[in-house]
């Protein structure tokens, strides 16, 4: 499988590999001498780019193996039409995904270090082509595996962030989920802006003495990792 990322695919690049269905996204535009030749065995070649690749003739060497393009017979004209390779082909076409349907809403919470697994699938179930692929936005705030297992690195208010679940056809749907991560620094709420009267003890969220008095006290984000102290009035 091809990702729609590369943009060439090098001479005897995948030489004699033994594929039997091969997937190229519509990346490609260059396929260079003898990429896929010696796959004997080959039986389908699917690729999504609208535009036929620049590719010799010597760039396969099984044409008996089906193509499946994505659009109707205007795209199969174009392929055929290219020479070289492509007419050498019997061009059919590819049942398209109109859709990725998710679970669940599509905001993300949570803390640095939480994973949160997603899932996509595409419609209509016979697609041809119904692999997802997942990327992240903003790795620095969310990164994202190619299963869809999401983990939080950092607060949203790092930088925002999206996690896309895409397949390999040419413009086609995407499915996206926004990240709003926590902030690891807590409420700051500062001791000095409280203002009581009478007798009193502070004490930092998890229970320690800290005197008998807010005179003087840093912020509470210092004081106790984030949180804010509390006051028993006496």
């Amino acid at each position: 499988m091809i990702p729609s990322s590369v943009r060439s695919i090098g001479a005897s690049a995948f030489n004699s590999s033994d594929i039997k269905s091969l997937v190229i996204g519509c990346g490609v535009e260059t396929i260079a001498e003898n990429a896929f030749a010696g796959n004997a065995n080959m039986e389908s070649v699917a690729i999504t780019a609208q535009k036929p690749p620049t590719a010799p003739y010597t760039a396969f060497s099984n044409y008996s193996a089906k193509l499946y393009l994505q659009g109707g017979q205007d795209v199969i004209d174009a392929y055929y039409d290219a020479y070289t390779c492509w007419d050498r082909f019997t061009g059919y076409p590819m049942t398209v995904a109109q859709r990725i349907d998710g679970e669940g809403e599509t905001s993300i919470s949570g803390e640095p270090g939480d994973r949160i697994q997603l899932s996509a699938t595409v419609w209509p179930a016979d697609a041809t082509l119904p692999q997802i692929f997942w990327r992240s936005t903003n790795p620095a705030v969310a990164t994202v595996d190619n299963n869809g297992l999401v983990t939080v690195r950092k607060g949203a208010d790092e930088g925002g962030c999206r996690i896309i679940a895409s397949t390999l056809y040419a413009d086609g749907p995407e499915l996206v989920y926004d990240v709003n991560g926590s902030d690891e620094s807590g409420i700051d709420v500062p001791v000095a802006d409280v203002t009581v009267d009478g007798p009193m003890e502070v004490y930092s969220i998890n229970g320690i003495r800290l005197g008998d008095s807010t005179e003087g006290l840093a912020p509470a984000s210092t004081l106790c990792a984030g949180a804010a102290v509390s006051l028993k009035f006496l």
